[in-house]
């Protein structure tokens, strides 16, 4: 499950009136930590080797998608391999290479065991929804 983060929705808060400088949600990465909850603004912990540091997500693998309406959810996929051994335990959606603010955060589950040559399918969601 995943959710929303503080930091992103003030993000997208300036994307939808035009102010300051937002940069688009294209980067995901993943982590070895506990998912933090709506107020981290980054990953318990963030790999950034053994092939599996964040990287952006760009053509056919990030696009809008029906939940209830028409392009109502955000979607990234990205498929990670591993050149090493980690064991993925979160994920988050970010708008930079590195830093910055992070739109959604949540748990791989069950978590993912990677050795070399491993690879990882991971599609996050985020939906815009009124309740």
């Amino acid at each position: 499950m995943t959710v929303p983060t503080s930091a992103g929705f003030a993000e997208m808060a300036k994307h939808c009136t035009g102010t300051g400088s937002p940069a688009a949600f294209t980067y995901i990465a993943v982590g070895i930590g506990t998912a933090p909850g709506s107020t981290a603004t980054a990953l318990a912990s963030e790999v950034t080797d053994t092939g599996l540091g964040r990287v952006q997500v760009t053509g056919d693998n990030i696009s809008t998608v029906q939940t209830t309406l028409a392009n109502d959810t955000a979607s990234w996929v990205h498929v990670f391999t591993s050149t090493g051994s980690k064991t993925i335990t979160e994920a988050a959606i970010f708008n930079a290479a590195s830093g910055n603010d992070m739109l959604i955060v949540g748990a791989v589950s069950p978590s993912a065991p990677m050795v070399n040559g491993d690879t990882l399918t991971l599609t996050m969601k985020c939906q815009f929804k009124a309740d």
